[in-house]
């Protein structure tokens, strides 16, 4: 798999590479190559916990290693449409440049023949650029279209179909509502992904206000009746589709429907490949209107659902394609209190503590030792609430615990209002959480 990452603006990278070290699709000896970083997917990416959690194995910055991952590479595209010397994916396929810039082609980007002999699928996740998110770009050469094209349709290479996955708000708007002018390509998505475009905004297309959406899957992409949320604030434009084509493109999940606008709002579309005939749509296609970094668990957009859903994705669209998870399940992907025998951290009491005794509840699957602490802003242990052996069939119900905490630390004084840490550790399983105290 190369993932391509698009002209991001707010980190999907990380994201990817939080949940492909949590799904199997990174061995460990590979975590944190290429640009040193690696978490699990069920972290909070957005905070360096490291002085907080400890070792660099749970969380941290690690030496540079070459590419990332273990099946999968990356490629990096930023800034391409602009007018700047940035390359695009298929930046080995501008005209030769003429005069002064004689010999000087970018050469940063793979060529069609080396995509289809390394790869069978190209992951792109793109951030919010609202037109021209892919070339050819006005003035420039890459043929990113193209490249996509060829790397489906080519035939020397590894063993067809091969698949391509773009997942972002605006990859199609993007394409649709731009003219050739300014950057748009308005036939290729229809043509290549079998989608179209109903609105560039679902809140305002569904009159929808609320922040948080639910995201409905259907199968083939998921197929354990598994529920998915997406962010939905007023700053955030996630495309609702359209089906399109005669070559069997189907809506793959599915935003809230609403009494405004026509129902069901398409959120992706997947389109199976007609290969080996070669006059339809040889390539297997996902597209989806969403970003990695606004969608996750039902309800909260928690990470461990987007691992879920990462998971079940690989798995079940691209199993075929003999591009099997190496671990074969997700890795740390408990953290659900209303499911027995499932590792997890959850608090069972308000949040932030005002008065009272904060309740901490967890769950063990396995009889090991279990430590819970808390800690404050600086990485400073402030309270040890457990460190010993817990036994799943003694939890109620089994597997899970709650422990209190009075707001003291170890010597019994009181903690200062603030934010806190509680850290759950035991050989198999690591999470912390925010807890902020405002009762002294």
């Amino acid at each position: 798999m190369l993932y391509v990452d698009w002209e991001d603006r707010r980190g999907d990278e990380r994201f990817w590479v939080g949940i492909a070290d949590s799904i199997g699709v990174t061995q460990a000896s590979r975590w944190g190559a290429h640009n040193g970083w690696h978490a699990r997917g069920d972290q909070d990416i957005t905070q360096s916990l490291q002085t907080v959690i400890g070792t660099p194995n749970d969380w941290g910055v690690y030496r540079h290693g070459g590419q990332p991952g273990t099946i999968w590479d990356m490629f990096g595209v930023k800034a391409s449409e602009s007018a700047s010397t940035s390359p695009s994916l298929a930046s080995r396929t501008t005209t030769n440049p003429t005069g002064l810039q004689t010999g000087k082609k970018n050469l940063n980007g793979p060529s069609g023949l080396m995509l289809r002999n390394y790869y069978r699928i190209l992951l792109i996740l793109t951030g919010d650029l609202g037109a021209g998110n892919i070339g050819p770009y006005i003035d420039k050469g890459d043929n990113d279209i193209g490249l996509l094209q060829d790397f489906v349709g080519g035939v020397a290479g590894t063993s067809k179909p091969r698949a391509v996955w773009a997942m972002g708000r605006n990859f199609v708007e993007g394409q649709v509502i731009a003219n050739p002018g300014s950057g748009g390509h308005p036939t290729f998505t229809a043509t290549f992904f079998g989608a179209g475009l109903v609105s560039g905004n679902y809140r305002s297309y569904a009159a929808n206000n609320h922040d948080i959406v639910d995201l409905i899957p259907n199968a083939p992409i998921v197929t354990n009746g598994n529920l998915y949320s997406v962010l939905n604030t007023c700053t955030i434009g996630n495309d609702v589709l359209s089906t399109t084509g005669t070559f069997g493109a189907a809506m793959a999940a599915r935003y809230e429907d609403t009494a405004t606008g026509a129902n069901p709002k398409i959120a992706s579309i997947y389109a199976p490949s007609s290969y080996p005939s070669t006059t339809d749509h040889e390539g297997v296609t996902l597209v989806e209107g969403f970003r990695i970094s606004g969608f996750g668990t039902w309800k909260t957009v928690t990470s461990h659902g987007r691992i879920n859903y990462y998971f079940n994705v690989i798995s079940n669209l691209f199993a075929s394609l003999n591009c099997a998870l190496i671990e074969g399940s997700p890795i740390s992907v408990g953290e659900n209190p209303n499911n027995a025998l499932r590792y997890y951290l959850e608090l069972r009491s308000e949040n932030p503590v005002r008065n009272g005794l904060a309740a901490i509840s967890f769950g063990v699957t396995r009889k090991e030792r279990v430590e819970l602490k808390i800690y404050d802003v600086t990485g400073r242990l402030v309270r040890t609430l457990a460190n010993r052996e817990f036994d799943p069939v003694q939890g109620s119900p089994q597997g899970q615990f709650t422990v209190l905490w009075d707001g003291s630390d170890d010597d019994g004084q009181k903690v200062s209002r603030g934010v806190y840490f509680y850290q759950l550790r035991t050989p198999s399983f690591v999470s912390q959480k925010k807890l902020a105290v405002l009762n002294h």
